[in-house]
């Protein structure tokens, strides 16, 4: 066995056991509440927020408002001179407490950050993480502001990939001003292949939200196992081919940004990931391994961008039960983790392969499926 697939295999070992210790420690230590046995919750994937903007239409479910005792905090008083307003505001402040707490906003900003823009699928670590943690609403109203949540802290990495690639988007912008023919022509690329995923997510909107009204995690799971085999063929035919063999970015046609675009839309599944499409698909129409990395990374830094705007539409809601906080400490978690992530699979690459992601992915479905079979989660 050659140095650089021992290495392979040693990390994604190391990878594979980093994300079982924060998933399974958070869902074991996690408190239960007393609504066990929820209906699944509602999250919009992250792989199809470009192409999944609307928000779940379902019947609300209607429960009895309970306040919860505050920890080390003085019986509450049930006389009838409680005034009406003082209990809202108390409920309203533990609502904020009950739906992500400090610590689960660090968690789900960590593990965001990281899994973004690899070709794991950050909507399939997400929602386990979600479910483990038992992040959950009561109604449907609340259910939306935990979604919005998923999709605003996406911010922190857009912020991250911003820094990393400041230099080619200021070559778009140049470009839009007129000074950089590069730059305009990566532009127009780059809204090529935001626009099928626009289009066809519209159209099928409330089939993929079916999804996740249903057996997410099994969807998830199959998509992890699916990819993972992928990810391993195309490196399997590809192992003769070094990563700086193709095209560069700035020799993509327009007609090939629209095919990626395409490829993208295949993200909409749960679990299958952004980044995995985009980038085989980049390596499809000709691309090096290196530039369809990149393209894909600015074509997320895009999608990314307008799926978060599109969201703060909603923001008053989530603010309502999610405060300020929890969102901002989300986003720092999330910027941090995914420079730190998007900066590694760059370095890495340059040296390696997409074998260590398809390992990761087969070890991880394996995981979840055990997992679902004995009700762990």
């Amino acid at each position: 066995m050659s140095t650089s697939r021992t290495f392979a295999n040693t990390t994604c070992i190391r990878v594979v056991f980093l994300f079982a210790g924060i998933i399974l420690s958070t869902g074991f230590c996690a408190p239960v509440r007393a609504d066990q046995h929820p209906p699944m919750p509602v999250l919009i994937a992250q792989e199809h927020t470009a192409v999944h903007l609307a928000t779940p239409d379902a019947t609300p479910v209607q429960h009895k408002p309970a306040v919860a005792r505050q920890p080390h905090s003085k019986p509450l008083a049930t006389t009838s001179t409680t005034s009406t307003s003082a209990a809202a505001a108390l409920t309203h402040s533990q609502a904020k407490v009950r739906l992500i707490t400090k610590n689960q906003a660090v968690i789900l900003g960590i593990v965001e950050g990281i899994t973004e823009f690899l070709p794991i699928s950050s909507t399939g670590h997400l929602l386990i993480t979600q479910h483990l943690m038992h992040i959950w609403g009561k109604t449907d109203e609340e259910n939306k502001a935990i979604d919005d949540y998923m999709v605003v802290i996406q911010f922190g990495a857009i912020l991250a990939v911003l820094l990393i690639y400041f230099g080619r988007v200021r070559q778009v912008f140049e470009g839009i001003a007129g000074k950089n023919p590069k730059g305009l022509k990566l532009g127009i690329n780059l809204l090529l292949a935001l626009l099928p995923a626009a289009i066809i997510g519209i159209i099928v909107e409330k089939k993929i939200q079916a999804i996740f009204d249903n057996d997410a995690l099994w969807t998830v799971a199959y998509a992890w196992f699916i990819g993972g085999l992928i990810i391993l063929g195309v490196t399997l035919a590809r192992r003769k081919i070094e990563n700086t063999v193709g095209d560069s970015v700035d020799e993509l046609s327009p007609l090939k940004a629209l095919a990626i675009g395409a490829c993208q839309c295949v993200a909409m599944i749960p679990g299958t990931s952004r980044s995995l499409t985009t980038i085989l698909g980049g390596v499809w129409v000709g691309l090096s391994m290196i530039a369809a990395v990149e393209f894909s990374f600015l074509l997320g830094l895009v999608t990314l961008t307008a799926a978060t705007i599109f969201k703060m539409r909603h923001v008053s809601v989530m603010h309502h039960y999610l405060g300020t906080t929890a969102p901002m400490i989300g986003i720092v978690f999330a910027g941090i983790a995914a420079f730190v992530a998007v900066k590694w699979m760059i370095g890495y690459l340059n040296r390696h392969g997409l074998a260590i992601f398809g390992y990761y992915r087969v070890a991880l479905a394996l995981t979840t499926a055990v997992l679902l079979v004995t009700k762990l989660i």
